[in-house]
């Protein structure tokens, strides 16, 4: 994992930027969940698709890159706090 650091204005810059990233994460999740699926365990393979794509991209805002891997892999440690 790459880190750049920031001052105390990007640092808040880039808290609400993934604020919103996790608001439109829960929507997406959302509609997501609505759409019917014929495909058994569709709902779960594609809420972990999304919430993989949410962490890539919060990472990203904070300066860092991850792997698909590494997102899929911080999901279930995320959903414990």
């Amino acid at each position: 994992m790459q880190e750049t650091t920031g001052s105390g204005v990007e640092t808040r810059l880039a808290k609400e930027a993934a604020h919103e990233w996790v608001k439109e994460n829960a929507a997406r999740t959302v509609l997501a969940a609505a759409v019917p699926m014929p495909i058994p365990l569709g709902h779960s393979l594609l809420t972990t698709a999304i919430e993989a794509y949410m962490i890539i991209q919060i990472a990203a805002i904070y300066g860092h890159r991850i792997s698909l891997k590494e997102a899929i892999a911080l999901i279930p440690v995320l959903g414990a706090t």
